[in-house]
């Protein structure tokens, strides 16, 4: 499947239990699981705060469209390919060379 794609305006719906239990599920699917929980606010501004849930994933190889079907079932706004360079502010992802042949799918919502 062709990244990046758009699958549901926000605001979205997000479970952490529905995501974690999928996850676990598929254990072949990935490797390692960074997530973000954010709150996006304008200070003075009522009603502007927004929460914004990424969760990365490191895939694992040629599992890459299974993990992109299995994270589509779980309701994000958008999934996308990321880069290396915005992973690194994630230590877990720089502790093996090995694992920079493997892409990042990052899940995104708002909600």
């Amino acid at each position: 499947m062709k990244l990046p794609i758009v699958l549901n305006e926000p605001p979205n719906i997000f479970d952490p239990e529905i995501v974690h239990q999928g996850l676990n599920e598929n254990l072949d699917l990935w490797s390692r699981v960074v997530y973000v929980y954010q709150t996006v606010g304008i200070l003075g501004a009522e009603d502007c705060e927004v929460d914004h849930i990424n969760y990365y994933l490191l895939a694992n190889p040629g599992m890459e469209d299974r993990l992109i079907e299995l994270a589509s079932r779980w309701n994000p706004g958008r999934l996308e390919w990321v880069s290396w360079e915005e992973s690194r502010r994630f230590g877990v992802f720089r502790t093996e060379k090995s694992i920079h042949q493997q892409k990042i799918l990052k899940v995104i919502w708002v909600v």
